[in-house]
């Protein structure tokens, strides 16, 4: 199998120039993303042993204890940090048309790497506070044990698999990261001996205070493909293909029929 990006021709080119884009699950569409049951039979269970051992002081009311855990969970959301794949053999037509702009005369692609390589460029270098995983899609997400892997039932034809940057934890390998972003100034006042990583603070590029840039070396080496429509414009293929070329990636455009179930691998081949 292999991952695709489905992408309009601002984010081919923001990929392809400058590296994977991560942004804020908190600006997600779908509202439910970062959810999970925060406050469940466990905590209900440890709530009980902490107020019968009398360890809180006054008993907390579970209703109070409830609402803490939410917002712990919201807090979460503000620091962690998505970038997509749709994960198949074959192309969708359905991520064609929700995801490429295609189906608004905006030229679009899919971007083509594969999984076991994006997981290499990952461990090397992305060394800490990151995962790369399947999302899970479950029917009631207040139900579901996992925030950031999780999705509704309806979203099962995305078909993905995600990388999660939990960048609040970033800064305990480098308190330099990403300076430009407000959310990690109080975290930089901590009194901890912070490491000095260069991973930590090189790559990271600033794009806004919703998402941020990952300039990951290496990655024109590892996309295997970039397909585009039959019938894209000859000046969207030779713009893409002139900054494949200066990128040094090792491929060209490929024009794929967006309404057939062909193999990705046949077709990047």
């Amino acid at each position: 199998m292999y991952l695709q990006k489905y992408v309009t021709k601002r984010k081919l080119v923001s990929f392809l120039t400058e590296g994977l884009y991560f942004r804020k699950i908190s600006e997600f569409e779908d509202k439910t993303e970062g959810e999970f049951q925060h406050f469940g039979p466990l905590q209900e269970q440890i709530l009980k042993i902490m107020n019968d051992s009398g360890m809180l002081g006054a008993p907390v009311p579970k209703v109070k204890a409830k609402s803490l855990t939410e917002e712990l969970m919201n807090f979460d959301k503000g620091f962690n940090f998505i970038q997509s794949w749709h994960k198949s053999e074959i192309m969708s037509r359905k991520m064609w048309s929700e995801y490429s702009g295609i189906e608004n005369n905006i030229d679009g692609a899919i971007i083509v790497i594969s999984p076991f390589t994006m997981d290499i460029l990952l461990r090397k270098n992305l060394l800490t506070s990151w995962e790369f995983k399947v999302v899970d899609y479950v029917n009631d997400k207040s139900r579901a044990r996992n925030a950031f892997f999780t999705k509704h039932e309806d979203y099962r034809w995305e078909k993905e698999e995600r990388i999660c940057i939990d960048i609040k934890k970033l800064i305990f390998g480098n308190k330099n990261i990403l300076p430009e972003m407000a959310c990690l100034n109080s975290m930089r006042n901590y009194n901890f001996r912070g490491g000095n990583f260069p991973f930590v603070k090189d790559i990271f590029k600033y794009k806004d205070e919703n998402g941020f840039i990952v300039d990951i070396p290496d990655l024109n080496k590892s996309v295997e493909g970039v397909l585009v429509p039959n019938n894209c414009s000859s000046d969207f293929e030779s713009e893409i293909n002139d900054i494949l070329i200066s990128k040094k990636y090792n491929i060209k455009v490929k024009r794929v029929n967006v309404d057939s179930l062909e193999n990705i691998n046949n077709i990047i081949q």
